[in-house]
């Protein structure tokens, strides 16, 4: 590359996949508002016009505003999106500010767009708006083309970003996934009822949650489906009891749901006491600082040194 090359000005670890003289793919990882203005020359190349794959990160501070910025540059060839990743750590720096509240003007920008990740602070909503939301009232993306979404958020975002999103405004929309940056407290219940109640189960083929599950979730899912079935549902994180999984079979072509982890229980071990045959065959309890412990049917539990020569293991 020569110095007026426009490729010299991305990062150490940005990365531009190649299709003969076509850029296919594009990463840009952890750029801020003038970090990102310093590409302006790279986004009239010719070999960017064709781009497919965008995918970038922010800086904490300042990260979001840079999203309003690319939708003067980003190709129009772009079909799959990238923001954000759950790891990042704007969200307390951005004083409110939402993904899903930012982003549709650059989604608008692209006609071709077919797959959306937003991962970050989707929709915090302050108890002056949350009647507005509840109401409809507050809409964000729109896109006639959009067909896969992945929404990345902290516990709780999930049901307030459903919240703002309506089947009309997206109707070529088949596949929603969700990931959460804590599963352990993510509830899958009020997620499963806002999709239900909003429509999306009429219209959605492939679904992913990720949280914890629950009876009251999964008869939401069940409701909001009614006679149709999805052709994949992905339960990720949480086990699921045979119950549930049975239920949720029901529900799809496909189920991919971890089961419960079955402990091993430890093989025991038997021992004798060589003199004390009376005593019978004792099973061992512990071993503990050169110890063993052995419960005999007859007498009870015994402890000896676990060298014991007199101690004799049988099967």
């Amino acid at each position: 590359m020569t110095a007026s090359d426009p490729f010299a000005l991305l990062g150490r670890h940005d990365c531009a996949t190649w299709e003969g003289d076509t850029v296919r793919r594009l990463q840009l990882f952890a750029r801020d508002r003038e970090r990102l203005a310093q590409l302006t020359p790279l986004w009239s190349e010719p070999s960017l016009q064709g781009l497919s794959e965008l995918a970038v990160t922010f800086r904490s501070r300042g990260g979001l505003a840079a999203i309003a910025d690319l939708a003067d540059v980003v190709p129009r060839s772009v079909r799959s999106l990238a923001l954000g990743r759950l790891d990042e750590t704007y969200v307390e720096d951005m004083q409110g500010a939402n993904l899903l509240e930012i982003v549709p003007p650059l989604v608008s920008a692209l006609p071709q767009l077919e797959s959306l990740a937003l991962h970050g602070p989707l929709m915090l909503v302050n108890i002056e708006r949350i009647d507005a939301l509840i109401a409809g009232e507050i809409r964000t993306l729109s896109h006639p083309n959009l067909e896969t979404l992945s929404l990345g958020a902290h516990a709780g975002e999930h049901e307030t970003a459903l919240l703002s999103l309506a089947p009309a405004a997206l109707p070529a929309l088949r596949r929603l996934d969700m990931v959460s940056s804590f599963p352990q407290v993510e509830s899958f219940a009020p997620i499963c009822a806002t999709l239900a109640a909003a429509g999306w189960l009429a219209q959605l083929t492939q679904l992913s949650l990720c949280g914890v599950l629950s009876e009251v979730a999964v008869a939401a899912l069940a409701n909001g489906l009614g006679d149709r079935k999805l052709a994949r549902l992905a339960i990720t994180t949480t086990p699921a009891s045979r119950a549930l999984r049975e239920r949720l079979a029901m529900l799809c072509d496909q189920l991919v749901c971890p089961e419960p982890i079955t402990p091993v229980r430890r093989r025991d071990e038997w021992f004798e006491h060589a003199n004390k045959p009376e005593w019978g065959r004792g099973r061992l309890v512990r071993r503990f600082d050169d110890k063993v412990e052995i419960e005999f049917p007859e007498i009870g539990a015994k402890v000896f040194k676990a060298d014991a020569p007199f101690l004799r293991a049988v099967s």
